[in-house]
């Protein structure tokens, strides 16, 4: 099988396979490309469970980084993050995180908050971007906590052709 010019830029120089795929499109919308965060010690960043509770240890004093789950849908990561702090009244610099997701996808991730509470997180009123809360932790995250992603991608408008 031919390797397109595009697929060879971007460092893909063989397919394992000889069949010509199945057509169709990715990312008709946002929710056919999922994106989850792990972390080194293999803690996932779960789009779902939109219910979060504070972990124990969570408390209503400032500590020095809040960890917190991002959830976002249609946001670059920066431009999340830099919408946050202004809803929280911070420097943008206040927020790390430890890699930077896709902008046409539902994503999540972690992120540590320097000095706010589980409380200031209520100021947060966007319909697509959720933080949760989970609990405080001694760093701020840095891309030395990341593992990798997990992907969910949907492909849809298979013509019956493809699927031979």
């Amino acid at each position: 099988m031919i390797v397109p010019a595009l697929d060879k830029e971007l460092g893909m120089s063989v397919y394992a396979t000889d069949s010509a795929g199945i057509g169709g499109t990715i990312r008709k919308s946002a929710e056919d490309f999922l994106v989850e965060e792990i972390l080194v010690d293999r803690s996932v960043a779960r789009i779902e469970n939109t219910n979060r509770k504070p972990a124990l240890g969570a408390s209503s004093s400032k500590q020095a980084c809040l960890l917190c789950v991002l959830v976002k849908r249609n946001w670059d990561t920066f431009s999340a993050i830099k919408n946050i702090a202004k809803q929280l009244g911070i420097d943008q610099k206040r927020i790390c995180i430890a890699g930077i997701k896709d902008a046409k996808a539902v994503t999540s991730q972690h992120i540590t908050i320097q000095d706010v509470t589980v409380e200031d997180l209520k100021k947060i009123r966007d319909k697509d971007i959720e933080v949760c809360p989970i609990g405080y932790f001694r760093n701020d995250l840095s891309q030395f906590y990341l593992l990798g992603n997990q992907f969910t991608i949907t492909v849809t408008d298979i013509s019956s052709q493809n699927q031979q």
